[in-house]
């Protein structure tokens, strides 16, 4: 009995400890394959998981008509590229084979996903269009871009004052008196 015991208890511990020496390779890859399957399969509720705090707004955002509008058919992986030799950050290159619901058009896109080390995860902190339907990926808001888009000045009152006024005097002149 007391084997069985033992047994048991190993079985259980066995996942955790080949989960504890995994490469950071490795831990890159799966956080990359998992992120993508969990989107094909429409789990967004776990691929938000994989996805940095400071940047599910922007997949919010990015990704608001998945599994709704937009179904994948299909995902690959591509390509992995990692930024440093200690891989605290890397590159994944992607392609979604999709449609759009509402017209049942195959479309592909490739996306280029940035993946940053944090408290010993990989987590996703940005997604862009690299080619093909630019429409998988909703527009960001300037406020989600970070501050890299340029923000048009409103033109000053004192301009667009005298137009107003020049307006209503000639309006004022064509009405006749009396």
């Amino acid at each position: 009995m007391r084997v069985s015991v033992l047994a048991s208890v190993l079985a259980a511990l066995l996942p955790a400890c080949m989960l504890i020496n995994l490469t950071e390779s490795e831990k890159l890859r799966d956080a990359v394959n998992g992120y993508n399957e969990e989107l094909r399969w429409s789990r967004m509720d776990l691929a938000v998981q994989r996805v940095d705090p400071s940047h599910r707004a922007a997949f919010q955002v990015q990704h608001t008509g998945w599994g709704r509008d937009i179904q994948l058919a299909d995902v690959e992986v591509v390509g992995m590229r990692v930024a440093d030799e200690e891989i605290e950050s890397a590159t994944s290159t992607v392609t979604y084979r999709w449609y759009d619901q509402r017209t049942l058009l195959i479309a592909e896109t490739t996306v280029v996903q940035t993946w940053e080390k944090r408290r010993g995860n990989f987590f996703l902190v940005t997604e862009a269009h690299a080619e093909g339907d630019p429409g998988l990926l909703a527009e960001l808001p300037e406020e989600l871009l970070g501050g890299d888009a340029e923000v048009e000045e409103p033109a000053p009152e004192s301009e667009s004052e005298p137009e107003a006024s020049e307006e209503e005097a000639r309006r004022d002149a064509s009405q006749p008196t009396g």
